[in-house]
């Protein structure tokens, strides 16, 4: 039985059912505690808006979505049908496929819950005319001080993904199977 893969179309703010074609990326986060007032849609929805006031690594990961001209926008919270048990199990069941089907993946490492956002993205720091330098950690380093890493669930995302943007406190560092880059200075997208 195949289990059709709902996404966030960051555009509508929708929750909408997508092909394989389809480009999308995913979000790896640390739930945290969680929030009564996030729900997911219920398999007979069809699309299903989503409601003001969702966490802001959420709100930050669309932004990132639409600002690198993509659309979709994976979320286990939002996407697996938490009310149906069938539907769910299959999904965790194959949550490797999911990983390793998307163009990239948003790993929000920097935060301790679903409200932290991503570094750099819902603000925009101010750097004016001042050259900086910078000799921030490898990508390691900073991993290893942060919730994030902890997590199985979240360890696992980022291992079964092809591509992987990390927002960390310091920078945004992107890993793939031919390299790794990171930013020189910490500033917005």
């Amino acid at each position: 039985m195949r289990i059709p893969l709902k996404c966030i179309d960051c555009f509508s703010r929708s929750i909408v059912e997508i092909t394989t074609e389809d480009l999308y990326f995913a979000l790896s986060y640390v739930w945290g505690t969680p929030c009564p007032e996030i729900s997911s849609p219920r398999s007979k929805d069809s699309v299903k808006k989503l409601q003001i006031g969702i966490p802001q690594v959420i709100e930050d990961a669309m932004t990132v979505v639409k600002s690198l001209g993509k659309q979709y926008l994976w979320v286990d919270k939002y996407c697996i049908d938490q009310h149906n048990v069938v539907a769910k199990h299959y999904q965790i069941q194959n949550m490797d496929k999911i990983y390793q089907g998307t163009y990239a993946t948003i790993i929000a490492s920097a935060g301790t819950d679903a409200s932290s956002g991503l570094t750099g993205v819902g603000c925009v720091p101010s750097i004016g005319k001042s050259i900086l330098c910078s000799t921030l950690p490898p990508l390691k380093d900073v991993l290893g001080e942060t919730t994030w890493i902890t997590r199985g669930w979240t360890y696992q995302e980022a291992a079964l993904s092809r591509r992987c943007l990390f927002f960390t406190e310091l920078q945004v560092y992107y890993v793939c199977s031919a390299m790794s880059c990171s930013e020189a200075i910490a500033t917005p997208l």
